[in-house]
Order: C-alpha cells, then structure tokens, then sequence
C-alpha cells in the first residue's frame, strides 16, 4: 500500500468535527477532485457535483460529509 492510500486511510477514520470544519474539509475535497457538471435530461436541466477517486476510504468519507452536512444521501459508482 503506497503512503498515499495508508494517509488517506488514516484521515477517512478521523472523527467528524463540528459543521464548519465539515464546509471546510469537504469544499477542499471538491476545490481538489471535484467538478460541476450541468446536465440536460429530457430538457430538464439540472446541476450534478462530481468527486472522482480511486480510494474507497476516500469516497466513505465525501458520502459521510454530505450525508452529515446536507442529510442527502449520493449516488456512490
């Protein structure tokens, strides 16, 4: 395992803070991987956040952040 994958491992079982330093650490995962995409489904537009990582560790933790901050549960592929 590279020390890249044990870090993030590492900060994905860290406990969740208090709301703000939820905005925080989740507005630097998206300024980091993520991206906006504006979407046309039967001329119904709507917006869509995508976060891409290869880490499930990672991805655990973006799905903890929303589902914290937002009660939204995402769409994990």
């Amino acid at each position: 395992m590279t020390f890249s994958a044990i870090l993030k491992k590492d900060l994905s079982r860290l406990e969740l803070g208090d709301q703000v330093q939820l905005l925080a650490e989740l507005a630097g995962i998206i300024s980091a991987v993520g991206t906006v995409k504006i979407l046309s489904l039967d001329d119904n537009p709507s917006t869509a956040l995508v976060i891409k990582t290869e880490n499930p560790a990672a991805a655990t933790r973006v799905y903890q952040l929303l589902k914290r901050l937002y009660a939204y549960k995402a769409a994990v592929e």
